[in-house]
């Protein structure tokens, strides 16, 4: 122990010399901290002797007075600094055979991340006890600060406050406060546990609570996580099970779907990572009861090196998630799948196994199932397939032609080799497979006459070659000619009578044929100006091709730059077209990036296509060539912020648009953004009661700051018929609207999600049936967390645009 008598020392409250104006702080003090909130709590700078012994207590003062039994008065700016931390008073009483002290006057204690001062104190140099009356003190890394009536440092790590009153808000502001009559702050834990406490709002109080804990740290632990009131009032509990082991049980209250209790369980290990969430109706709605919701999704790695993949959903009914997970899609299919890799002698090994089954009150009329196994290694891959499928007896009215082929197997191979053949590299692909739509007993009894067909199986072997080969010169030039030889052999019956020989020309039919197709184009460079023109030009002969069609669709567009019209392998359409573009790109020097590009293409069909999936069309002595829609795509990114894109195809007369797409695009820096969108499209769900009608679609989103500590978010999505000409025919299908504010002790959010009910008949531009959902959340900064806020869910799944958080200061 060592005695000096220097000063002076540091000795008012710590609320007051302690807090630093924002112009004050340092760029690394200024990190996390809002510019709005005026400053922060920061730790002084405590001057510590150079030539202090570690481990050794060393006193300064101005002067003392001993006795024979060691004790010391030691007075005028007593400072006291030891492993335990720095003490300073006006008057200290200290025994050196007890290493015990009395502090009186203006007494100040600091450590690393606590500062306490007081009138009077008693500490134990030995054991780290202290005990400071009418204490004010702070937390610096929370910015939390208080006062209390006595406060008590039990050992290195564990403090106990009596008679407390804190808050997170600056020193000026009395936006919140807690009221406890104990708190017991544990550094080693992480964690702040308040007893009998009081939640006040301007000084009045609003909740009381026997016990309430709060996290120190950003260690995960067990608590309330920000609730969420409204249409649906949600309360998640946070359970820290284990480092790598947690659960999250949230009941979701509402008016009149009753109560579901979620619950959702987490684990990472070494070799394994899961989330499996149960969610169960707890307390009936007013017209529904039993209501569930199962899903689990695993990722790891089992003995033997083998990677799994394993997902799965399940609910009680279609709009379980739309209802209870506001945002969400409906579901109409139960889902399990299940994957495993390895690699084994340098192949690479995936089996894939995946299953559906109609939820019981979905349109959906087919449970499936299918086991894949893959296996690839440099130039070879293969793929063994299995399908099967039948009729789910609680949701299915199918008929025969509702049922599809299943591949029950098919076996495909490809080649690629390394060495080339006349100089053209070459790719050879082979399947085989047995075809069947596994039609039911009473699906084949209610057949008759051509639909007899329906039940025909077939084996399919199919083998292609392909040669290609890419010439390249200066100025980008490029020169690609492809050429793909194909031969499929059918072998096909039909235990019902149909007669195969009238349809297909009998039971075993072979087909043949080859397709070769010439790309080219290059770039006109000048100065910060590119032009690049591209031709395509595409050629198959008509061949016969009587086989029958188990997996080949037609392509009803006229499909720029493919050599392909039909999907599948059971046909090779017959076409001779010329696809062709123009792009034009400007970039400035002062740029890495495109300022402007646009794009212009056009096709011409210049002879009768006359495959298709019923037979082959008859010769049309009045065709004349066929065109293509003008295509046309632009970008035009005037800075890092703003992207702007417009795409169209326009009927070759240009009397309209076949699809349009435009749209604006603002992304400053940070999760702040604004768009803006147009689109026309057709429905290609077959299973939507709208397919193949033509959509017209408008939409806009935004985040954005209206203020330093205010932001504004919004959606909005309007839709019509194409064919429905006029503004006035937009109506609305989703709106939300909300807003965000921030402040150093407290943030706040409110948001609003409108959708179109189902059963809404009016042609309104705003739909006079909706579902509305309203939702508020309010954080208390320093002891609550907006994890697992409803709000924030519901904006991830609607998939605007938004990223996260514009506020994200502690």
């Amino acid at each position: 122990m060592t005695f000096s008598a220097f000063g002076p020392a540091f000795a008012e409250s710590v609320t007051v010399t302690d807090w630093q104006a924002w112009e004050s702080l340092s760029d690394a003090e200024k990190a996390n901290i809002a510019p709005y909130c005026g400053g922060s709590f920061v730790a002084p700078v405590v001057a510590v002797p150079a030539d202090l012994p570690a481990q050794q207590t060393y006193f300064t003062f101005n002067q003392s007075v001993s006795d024979k039994e060691l004790n010391h008065t030691l007075t005028g700016d007593v400072n006291i600094h030891s492993a335990q931390g720095t003490l300073a008073a006006d008057e200290v009483f200290y025994s050196t055979t007890t290493r015990k002290g009395d502090l009186q006057g203006n007494v100040v204690m600091r450590t690393e991340n606590e500062g306490i001062s007081g009138n009077d104190a008693e500490v134990n140099l030995e054991t780290y006890y202290s005990l400071i009356k009418e204490a004010q003190f702070v937390l610096y890394e929370q910015d939390i600060h208080g006062e209390a009536n006595e406060m008590e440092r039990t050992d290195q790590d564990t403090y106990k406050a009596r008679q407390i009153t804190f808050t997170r808000c600056v020193p000026s502001s009395n936006a919140w406060n807690i009221k406890a009559s104990k708190l017991t702050v544990d550094n080693e834990e992480g964690m702040a546990t308040a007893w009998n406490a009081r939640i006040e709002v301007q000084n009045v109080p609003v909740l009381y609570t026997p016990y309430i804990a709060f996290p120190l740290d950003d260690r995960p632990r067990t608590g309330l996580l920000t609730p969420t009131f409204g249409s649906a009032n949600s309360l998640p509990y946070y359970i820290h099970l284990a480092p790598n082991y947690d659960d999250t049980v949230t009941p979701i209250i509402t008016a009149d779907d009753g109560t579901v209790l979620d619950n959702e369980f987490r684990f990472l290990t070494e070799n394994h990572s899961a989330t499996n969430q149960i969610a169960y109706q707890v307390i009936d709605g007013e017209d529904s009861s039993d209501r569930w919701g199962v899903s689990h999704e695993q990722t790891g790695t089992l003995p033997g090196d083998i990677s799994y993949d394993f997902s799965t959903k399940w609910v009680s009914d279609v709009y379980f998630d739309s209802t209870y997970y506001r945002g969400s899609d409906e579901v109409d299919e139960q889902e399990l799948s299940f994957d495993l890799k390895k690699k084994l002698a340098g192949f690479n090994n995936t089996l894939a196994f995946d299953y559906t089954r109609p939820v019981d009150d979905s349109t959906e009329d087919f449970e499936t199932y299918s086991t894949k196994l893959s296996t690839s290694k440099g130039i070879f891959s293969s793929t063994l397939l299995y399908e099967t499928q039948e009729e789910y007896e609680e949701t299915s009215d199918a008929d025969a032609d509702d049922y599809d082929y299943m591949r029950a197997p098919e076996l495909a191979l490809t080649f690629k080799p390394k060495t080339t053949l006349l100089g053209f590299s070459t790719q050879e692909k082979f399947r085989a497979g047995y075809f069947t739509r596994e039609l039911s007993d009473a699906q084949i009894d209610d057949l008759s006459g051509d639909d007899l067909d329906y039940a025909t199986n077939a084996y399919r072997a199919h083998g292609s070659l392909q040669l290609y080969r890419t010439y390249k010169a200066d100025r980008g030039f490029y020169f690609k000619p492809n050429l793909e030889m194909f031969a499929t052999g059918y072998d096909m019956s039909n235990d019902e009578g149909f007669d195969l020989e009238e349809e297909y020309g009998g039971s075993s039919v072979s087909q043949y044929a080859w397709r070769t197709s010439f790309d080219t184009g290059f770039n006109l460079i000048s100065g910060i100006n590119t032009v690049s023109p591209r031709l395509y030009y595409a050629y198959a002969p008509l061949t016969d091709q009587d086989g029958p069609i188990l997996d080949s669709d037609e392509s009803t567009s006229f499909n720029l730059f493919t050599a392909s019209r039909f999907s599948g392998y059971d046909r090779v359409g017959d076409m001779s077209r010329l696809s062709g573009s123009l792009t034009y790109k400007y970039r400035p020097d002062s740029r890495d990036t495109d300022l402007f590009s646009a794009t212009f293409s056009k096709g011409i069909m210049l002879a009768q296509e006359r495959l298709t999936e019923d037979g082959v069309d008859d010769v049309d002595d009045d065709w004349s060539p066929e065109y293509s829609d003008w295509n046309l795509d632009l970008t035009y990114t005037p800075g890092t912020d703003w992207t702007f894109k417009a795409s169209a195809e326009v009927y070759h007369d240009w009397d309209d648009f076949e699809s349009y797409s435009a749209s604006a695009h603002y992304n400053p820096s940070g999760n702040g953004f604004a768009y803006f969108e147009a689109l026309r499209e057709e429905e290609d769900d077959e299973d939507d009661e709208d397919y193949e009608t033509v959509f017209d679609y408008l939409s806009a989103g935004f985040y954005l700051p209206v203020w330093q500590n205010i932001a504004v978010i919004g959606y909005a999505s309007v839709e019509k018929e194409a064919e429905d000409i006029g503004l006035d025919q937009y109506q609305f299908s989703k709106l939300l609207y909300g807003l965000e504010y921030d402040n150093c002790c407290w943030s706040f959010r409110f948001a609003t999600l409108e959708t179109a009910s189902d059963d809404d008949e009016s042609n309104a531009l705003y739909p006079t049936s909706t579902d509305t959902s309203y939702y508020v959340e309010v954080t208390l900064k320093g002891i609550g967390t907006d994890t697992g806020s409803s709000i924030e869910s519901i904006l991830n799944r609607l998939d605007f645009g938004y990223t996260g958080r514009l506020f994200n200061y502690q």
